[in-house]
């Protein structure tokens, strides 16, 4: 679902709109042709801020659950359906690597933010265009990508604020982002918040129909 509490979230997809109108062609065609593929990149947290008690774990640890995670989304593919979620015949192809090696420069002394500091600067569209273009790219690249790109993690509302981010391999090019929320659930720190990406990943399948209608209209 989208939260509701993601104010911006309407504004992004305005935003986001614009983008996907100056590459209607390629992502149209991925929307109305279930035999194209889709390469998943995983979860990006490069950039995460973490708000809220940590209980017991530490950044570091953290860290390494955020890679933890990105394992979980492959190895239980079929609970976290992409393939479903975006109407395709085939499974996704999957990249997690170059989501993983960006997590790998996730500033732990930056991660936790303390009690009464005030929020970053929420992430606008442009902030998804440049870091999904720093990727590392493999050479010959192609098709589309998608990438879910972790603004924030909020223990006190569970809720797991991040980007659904559709990209053209071969030029790093955005075609489509939007805002979106999950909340935390389950046992362990890996599972909780990995529910929070799978109600994204539910989103994805309940808008699939509305992104198909911006794109008629485009």
């Amino acid at each position: 679902m989208l939260l509701p509490l993601l104010r911006s979230a309407a504004l992004a997809a305005a935003f986001s709109l614009a983008s996907l109108a100056a590459s209607a062609q390629t992502f149209g065609e991925f929307l109305t042709n279930p035999e194209l593929p889709v390469t998943f990149m995983g979860a990006d947290y490069s950039a995460v801020r973490y708000y809220g008690p940590p209980l017991t774990v530490d950044a570091g640890e953290m860290k390494g659950l955020f890679i933890k995670i990105n394992d979980l989304l492959v190895q239980e593919s079929g609970k976290y359906d992409i393939a479903s979620a975006l109407r395709r015949k085939n499974p996704p192809n999957y990249a997690i690597f170059l989501a993983e090696s960006v997590n790998q420069r996730l500033d732990t002394t930056t991660l936790i933010v303390p009690r009464g500091q005030a929020p970053r600067p929420a992430f606008t569209v442009q902030t998804i265009e440049r870091m999904v273009g720093q990727y590392n790219y493999p050479a010959g690249s192609a098709g589309v990508g998608l990438v879910l790109v972790v603004e924030s993690i909020e223990k006190n509302e569970e809720q797991e604020v991040f980007w659904a981010t559709f990209v053209d391999m071969s030029t790093k090019r955005l075609l489509y982002t939007e805002k979106m929320g999950g909340t935390g659930n389950g046992f362990g720190f890996r599972n909780h918040w990995a529910h929070g990406l799978n109600d994204g990943i539910k989103t994805m399948k309940s808008h699939y129909g509305q992104w198909k209608k911006k794109v008629a209209k485009s």
